[in-house]
């Protein structure tokens, strides 16, 4: 399953603040995540659009997730307005945070020290997404890399493969109280 994340700036200026997207896939036989592209530029509004249509066309994600926390609700009408003139029809679902970004982006840690997070190393923006994921929390860092790592694998989590049933064995015919064990 693969889904794309988008952490559009939330910065009164156009280029002020990076601007992030990913593209991102989760194994759901291993639980492993793997990022397959990153955008992460302080770029303008239009250049971000054509980025998210070029990489729609060509890795196709089951879900565009975009954060649409205060203003960003524009940016969303925007990019569904330059996708409708290529003549694309995106799978957005918006994302209005209500947890703290510190509390989400620490939720990363587990995955990354299990081994769970596989990035390609000077390929797209991947090596600026490492260097903001090692220095978060920082205010001399961006961290939109991290928040849109976090959307995405907040989709992809619950997903899981199929799975037979484990089988169940009577063991006795006497219920067990849970009081006796507290």
């Amino acid at each position: 399953m693969t889904v794309m994340a988008i952490d559009p700036s939330a910065k009164a200026k156009e280029t002020s603040n990076c601007k992030a997207v990913g593209i991102i896939s989760k194994n759901t036989n291993t639980e492993d995540y793997f990022i397959r592209y990153a955008w992460i530029r302080k770029d303008t509004l239009t250049a971000m659009c054509r980025e998210i249509c070029d990489l729609y066309e060509f890795y196709g994600p089951t879900w565009i997730i975009i954060e649409t926390n205060g203003y960003q609700e524009l940016v969303k009408d925007e990019l569904l307005r330059v996708a409708k003139k290529r003549g694309l029809r995106l799978p957005v679902c918006a994302v209005e945070h209500q947890t703290a970004k510190e509390v989400r982006i620490q939720l990363l840690q587990p995955l990354a020290e299990n081994g769970q997070l596989h990035f390609i190393r000077k390929q797209s923006d991947q090596d600026i997404l490492i260097e903001q994921l090692i220095y978060f929390p920082s205010g001399s860092v961006d961290d939109d890399g991290p928040d849109m790592l976090e959307m995405a694998i907040a989709k992809l989590a619950p997903l899981r493969a199929d799975r037979k049933p484990g089988r169940y064995e009577r063991v006795g015919e006497r219920r067990m109280d849970v009081r006796e064990i507290l």
